[in-house]
């Protein structure tokens, strides 16, 4: 072989010794670049989101346990007084000899100041109506007590509504009351106790905080005693 052949494939042969690892090494690099960015890339999108998030659905899952403990608790407390009742009737009965009638007793009180007057009220217990009062010229306003039911009432659960409405009189410092009207509704759930005299009394009353808007000022509470039913002699 000639000399000048044998220089030029050497030569040759020494090229592509010294380009193909070049290559090879570059093929890796863009290949590692690429998986690495495709592992990497979700990593950080993802995590703060579900962290985020785990609070939110958390502190909703305690509010809704607090919630039904709550209601648990109502619970518990209206069976525990309903048994409280019951073992009192029993004592009453070994004692007299006697089964005591259920009864109720429902008051309206009216407690308002000089500034309202009572022109309306209407009483519902258990979605019929009880007590139906109509009168502008003062006589139901001056009615401070007034029988609303007086008799027998199953025992359990029973639910009460009122609906009144004031008018403005003009008397004491709110003069210029005169000639508006206001309208007051409230709703209050009791239980008749089994046995017993259960009296409820619906007191409408005026709040002394003379800051408030006059018809923030009118309001209704409720009052409950229990007790034992009277005899027919009064004894």
């Amino acid at each position: 072989m000639p000399t000048s052949t044998v220089l030029r494939f050497s030569a040759l042969l020494v090229g592509l010794s010294l380009t193909m690892p070049s290559l090879g090494h570059a093929a890796p690099q863009e290949g590692s670049e690429a998986t690495a960015g495709e592992a990497e890339s979700p990593a950080p999108v993802e995590a703060p989101a579900q962290a985020s998030e785990a609070p939110t659905a958390t502190a909703a899952d305690h509010q809704a346990t607090l919630e039904a403990l709550s209601s648990r608790a109502d619970e518990l407390e209206k069976r525990l007084d309903a048994a409280h009742q019951r073992v009192l009737l029993l004592r009453e009965t070994v004692v007299t000899g006697k089964v005591a009638p259920t009864q109720a007793l429902i008051v309206h009180r009216n407690q308002m100041g000089s500034s309202f007057r009572l022109e309306e009220v209407l009483y519902t217990l258990d979605d019929r109506e009880i007590l139906a009062k109509t009168d502008q010229e003062g006589f139901l306003d001056a009615q401070r007590e007034l029988e609303i039911l007086n008799g027998g009432l199953p025992a359990g659960e029973h639910e009460i509504k009122v609906s009144m409405t004031f008018g403005g009189s003009g008397f004491g410092l709110f003069t210029y009351l005169k000639g508006y009207r206001f309208k007051v509704e409230s709703r209050y759930r009791f239980v008749v106790a089994e046995g017993r005299l259960t009296r409820l009394s619906v007191v409408a009353y005026e709040k002394p905080d003379i800051t408030l808007e006059p018809k923030d000022r009118l309001a209704v509470r409720y009052e409950l005693e229990v007790g034992s039913v009277p005899s027919a002699t009064g004894r």
